[in-house]
């Protein structure tokens, strides 16, 4: 693989991932706030937007892929909720065990999470 073309991914992964943040962040709020959804309501129908979001851009606009979904959704789902589970027990550990800042206990594993991500979709999430 050219460095480019990595460069290009990673950059097209970083802008997608921030995306998604404002919809996990911002969708919530407009729904609430100005559609009257309960809160609940709203954040959920927010996380299922959002894990769509990551699913069709990451494989398609990011990594290029089209063809066959059900096996790439599968191993996205599965993956997804594993990074989750990994990125809440950080944040327990370095909390709760460590006494680091609760901020700076939620940064380290998101971030260790957003290189492990990228790296897990490219080699066998949407591996060609």
């Amino acid at each position: 693989m050219k460095v480019r073309e990595l460069a290009v991914q990673l950059t097209r992964y970083g802008g997608l991932t921030v995306l998604s943040a404002c919809v996990s962040i911002g969708l919530p709020i407009l729904l609430h706030e100005v559609a009257r959804l309960e809160e609940r309501v709203a954040v959920a129908i927010a996380l299922v937007c959002a894990f769509l979001l990551n699913f069709l851009g990451i494989r398609g606009f990011v990594f290029g892929k089209s063809g066959g979904i059900r096996g790439d959704l599968a191993r996205f789902l599965g993956t997804s909720i594993a990074f989750r589970l990994f990125e809440y027990v950080g944040f327990l550990l370095l909390f709760g065990q460590f006494g680091l800042d609760y901020i700076v206990a939620l940064l380290i594993p998101l971030a260790i999470s957003f290189c492990l991500k990228f790296i897990t979709y490219k080699l066998f999430v949407f591996a060609r």
